[in-house]
Parts: structure tokens; sequence; C-alpha cells
């Protein structure tokens, strides 16, 4: 019921929080049952290009795992492989 507007203000807000609570909150939105592809993509589209591909890559791995689509063990391999 909220405006897509201020859904996309509101992601804005986000991306200025500390790293750790950006992280939970964007992912916690972008996995929410029923959200709109066009908010996932905003979100993806901000984080990319505000943040930086490192941190696009952190927020897309807790996706993932909040998905159940990695395990703690993929993730740490990703991150060794991407730091190496």
């Amino acid at each position: 019921r909220v405006p897509m507007k201020v859904k996309k203000l509101l992601i804005l807000e986000l991306l200025k929080y500390p790293p750790l609570i950006r992280r939970e909150l964007l992912s916690n939105v972008v996995v929410f049952p029923g959200q709109v592809q066009e908010l996932i993509d905003f979100i993806r589209y901000m984080v990319t290009t505000e943040l930086g591909q490192s941190d696009a890559i952190e927020i897309e791995l807790l996706e993932a795992f909040k998905l159940r689509r990695l395990s703690m063990q993929d993730i740490e391999s990703t991150l060794a492989r991407a730091s190496a």
C-alpha cells in the first residue's frame, strides 16, 4: 500500500546506514515474500552504483543464504576466492 516512490526513497536512506545494518535490511527487503521486481531491481542497481561491487556481492550472498540457496561453507569459499 506504500507508493513505490516512497519505498525507493527509503532505500536511498538505507544506503547511508552502517554496513552491517545496511546489508541486513536491504537483504531482508529483497527476500521479502511477494516483493515487487521493480523494487528489487532498484535496490540492486543502487547498491552496485552507490556502494560498489564488493557490497553488492555481500548483499547477494546474504540474500542467497536467507533463501537457503547457499550454505555458510559456500559463502566462505566464495569470499575466499574473491579476496585471493
